[in-house]
């Protein structure tokens, strides 16, 4: 009651809230098919809203911006390209596995463009330089690791090693769908960013996945000469 004399005893009044629908209809034309654009814009006229609300100071209020912003940004695996019906499963035999060791990394070192030291590369320097040029190379690294994919979905599997194979190549698959995206890194960065962000984690992962199958070579007593392309495994075993 003391608050709702205070405009009348002041004779100022107080700001009318925003209408609903105005607000909604602000949000919907701030979408764009450029990211770093659409999150700028809504932000904007959320804190906007906010603001003449009487909040946007508070915490809550910046939580709720940041995680609105961030929702716009954050990228989704989506469904993964390969089923375990695509796969050929062989007897888990030490035999099979010393070949699966083998042709794995024999099809690794088939697309060597396919890595992350190439791809950071690019990326890096357009942001260092403002320079697109070589964002130029990114579609041949996309290729290979879609082409590894594809290399590593017809080989055979040992039946214990098909989880976590499986994982590897859906990894691959979406780690490719990933370049697109990281491409624009100059005209749409925060797209870029989401994923950069993104393949970096499918990255992490495969790696953990490669340490778990050099364990299972481990285990069945599985050691590879020099003269084999599985020697390449106990990288991941000291690991």
């Amino acid at each position: 009651t003391a608050l709702a004399r205070i405009p009348a005893q002041s004779g100022v009044s107080l700001p009318k809230a925003p209408n609903d629908s105005a607000v909604a209809q602000l949000l919907a034309e701030a979408q764009s098919t450029n990211v770093t654009d659409t999150v700028a814009r809504t932000l904007l006229i959320n804190l906007s809203n906010a603001k003449a609300r009487g909040l946007g100071s508070d915490i809550p209020t910046q939580d709720t911006l940041i995680a609105d912003a961030a929702a716009h940004v954050a990228q989704e695996r989506g469904e993964p390209a390969y089923a375990a019906a695509n796969l050929t499963t062989v007897e888990n035999t030490p035999t099979n596995l010393r070949a699966y060791g083998n042709v794995v990394i024999a099809a690794l070192n088939n697309h060597k463009k396919a890595n992350s030291g190439d791809t950071l590369l690019a990326i890096g320097y357009a942001v260092d330089y403002a320079d697109a040029t070589k964002l130029q190379t990114l579609p041949a690294i996309q290729k290979e690791y879609v082409l590894l994919a594809q290399e590593l979905a017809v080989l055979p599997v040992p039946s214990t090693i098909v989880p976590l194979h499986l994982s590897v190549i859906n990894n691959f698959a979406r780690m490719a769908q990933t370049y697109a995206d990281m491409g624009a890194v100059i005209t749409d960065p925060l797209r870029s960013i989401a994923g950069l962000q993104l393949y970096q984690s499918l990255l992490k992962e495969n790696g953990r996945v490669f340490t778990t199958i050099a364990a299972e070579f481990t285990k069945n007593g599985i050691l590879f000469s020099k003269n084999e392309p599985g020697n390449i495994w106990s990288l991941f075993s000291a690991q």
